[in-house]
């Protein structure tokens, strides 16, 4: 049979790449190390003892496997006879289908490096499956690979302009600026767009670094369980799940709209907590001074962004709404003690009893002295 790892450098060689169908791959019985011992033995059975073999794995269900054979005579129908005898072999030992692409051309070792990329660029161009109940042979000329010398170089002219926008998407981010941030969003998504290759250095450098933007600022808020409730995380970091930078650029997208939802969810949440406690240590100091400057200070927000705030959540302006919390205890006292009128606008955070009848009589058209005598009921 063949021999693994003894292929002579001063030799062409030839290439298959092996694309197995996860599904069936997880469904099969061996676990990866079994797998990865059985390979070689399965291709070994298949080859004769002059010809030898390297396997290159490329990740977990794909590789790279490159023959020398004895004689180049024939070399294309040695090579298909090989794959249809390999093919059978491979589901009926490792119960799993997989798709097999052979190149036909003797290759160079300086050709090595840009092989992986230049199989994936053509599973990605010509849309080649991988399906969970039937394997499958194609036989492509290094012609029909695409050429991905110029992907990677370059003067990249287009994606220089790409640095002020990652700043500026980093800005809008942090500021909540979902319009600013999907302006700039757009405008770096149509510069990664423009590269045709999924093996593009320049496109994908920038993808990353929107990529590392979000997920920095997402373990920074600590958003990692509520986003996984409604998207996958895991292809902020695999950009192998995508077969062009438009359905990268579509994910990075759709998790960007859930980012920003739950960034409103979040700051609605915190608007209406802030409140609460607005309200709460209002209730609990209403004898004190409770002006506006002294309660965005000890809030520790600008007066006039407190004052909005509390409008926008309850709609009552803050100033109305203090008085009307020192009425309505005032309407208590009244009611149920025998406490002096001086006594209660003193209680209330009134200045004096006079403000407080003033301020009394404009909100319950009577003055406090003929509602205790009234004995009205408590509103």
């Amino acid at each position: 049979s063949g021999t693994e790892m003894t292929l002579d450098f001063s030799r062409d060689f030839y290439a298959f790449y092996v694309k197995t169908c996860m599904d069936s791959w997880k469904s099969s019985s061996y676990c990866y190390p079994a797998l990865y011992r059985k390979i070689p033995l399965l291709i070994a059975s298949c080859l004769k003892a002059e010809d030898h073999f390297a396997i290159i794995p490329v990740n977990s269900f794909s590789f790279l496997w490159l023959f020398q054979l004895k004689t180049a005579e024939n070399a294309v129908f040695q090579l298909r006879s090989l794959a249809e005898d390999l093919l059978p072999i491979w589901e009926d030992k490792l119960s799993c289908s997989c798709t097999l692409l052979v190149c036909t051309d003797s290759l160079s070792w300086d050709e090595l490096f840009d092989l992986n990329p230049r199989f994936s660029e053509y599973f990605s161009q010509k849309s080649v499956s991988v399906l969970p109940d039937a394997s499958c042979l194609s036989l492509v000329s290094r012609e029909e690979l695409p050429d991905l010398s110029g992907a990677q170089t370059g003067s990249r002219p287009d994606l220089a302009i790409s640095e002020p926008l990652l700043g500026n998407l980093d800005n809008y981010l942090h500021q909540n600026d979902k319009n600013g941030y999907f302006s700039a969003f757009h405008k770096l998504t149509a510069l990664i767009c423009s590269e045709k290759s999924m093996h593009s250095f320049s496109a994908l450098e920038v993808y990353l670094k929107i990529s590392s933007l979000l997920i920095g600022y997402i373990n920074q808020r600590s958003l990692q369980q509520k986003l996984a409730l409604h998207i996958n995380l895991y292809s902020l970091y695999y950009i192998s799940n995508f077969k062009t930078w438009k359905e990268a650029c579509r994910y990075l997208e759709e998790l960007s709209e859930f980012l920003f939802r739950e960034l409103s969810v979040q700051e609605k949440d915190r608007k209406q907590e802030l409140v609460f406690k607005l309200r709460h240590y209002i209730q609990n100091h209403l004898s004190e001074d409770l002006s506006l400057s002294l309660l965005a200070e000890h809030f520790n927000y600008n007066s006039s962004y407190l004052s909005y705030l509390f409008k926008q959540i309850t709609g009552t302006g803050l100033s109305d709404y203090i008085t009307g919390v020192r009425i309505d205890r005032a309407n208590y006292l009244l009611a149920n003690s025998n406490d002096s009128v001086s006594s209660i606008a003193e209680q209330t955070g009134f200045d004096t009893a006079q403000y407080f009848s003033y301020v009394y009589k404009r909100r319950m058209g009577i003055t406090p002295s003929d509602y205790r005598i009234n004995r009205m009921p408590l509103a």
